[in-house]
């Protein structure tokens, strides 16, 4: 089994690889001929999802949406495969099920502050003035300033300007 797993990790290696190239039907090629051979293997179906997303176009993200599904049927306790899941529901306007993929993000793994960001912003785009954003966005803060892995200046840029567009709003500037 372990020799298996090694092959796979290379093959799946081969093909970031690709894909940070911007070889992305290449990458694409790899996964998919040893998702063939290996049709459960989480890793193998969350980079299929991941390299559907990275091409971007409407048909790629239904079928990232189809391999990030895959992926934590094989793994369901994966909180980044829920995240990017969510993420691909939210690309289609789906955000019911965006949110419930965000929800079990921070279910899994309450240190990983991206799914309070998104979740927050779902809110700011419902109601400018809310405050389950405001809590979420001070959430993603507190996540991101008690672990230096998640040490994200972009998101934690993202999340002090949200903040201050609430603060503002509620005490009507």
């Amino acid at each position: 089994k372990r020799q298996v797993n090694k092959s796979v990790a290379s093959f799946v290696n081969q093909a970031l690889e690709k894909a940070s190239a911007n070889k992305l039907g290449e990458a694409l090629s790899i996964l998919e001929k040893v998702n063939v051979i290996f049709p459960n293997n989480f890793y193998v179906l969350y980079n299929l999802g991941y390299v559907h997303t990275l091409m971007g176009d409407a048909s790629s993200n239904a079928h990232a949406i189809e391999y990030y599904q895959r992926a934590v049927e094989v793994n369901p306790r994966s909180h980044q495969a829920f995240f990017n899941l969510g993420v691909r529901y939210e690309d289609q306007n789906d955000l019911k099920t965006a949110y419930a993929c965000y929800q079990k993000a921070i279910q899994l793994d309450p240190n990983f502050p991206d799914p309070y960001v998104n979740l927050g912003l779902i809110h700011i785009a419902k109601n400018k003035k809310s405050r389950i954003a405001k809590n979420l966005f001070k959430t993603a803060l507190k996540v991101i300033e008690k672990d230096p892995k998640n040490s994200n200046q972009r998101l934690s840029s993202i999340v002090h300007k949200y903040l201050g567009d609430i603060y503002l709003s509620l005490i009507h500037i």
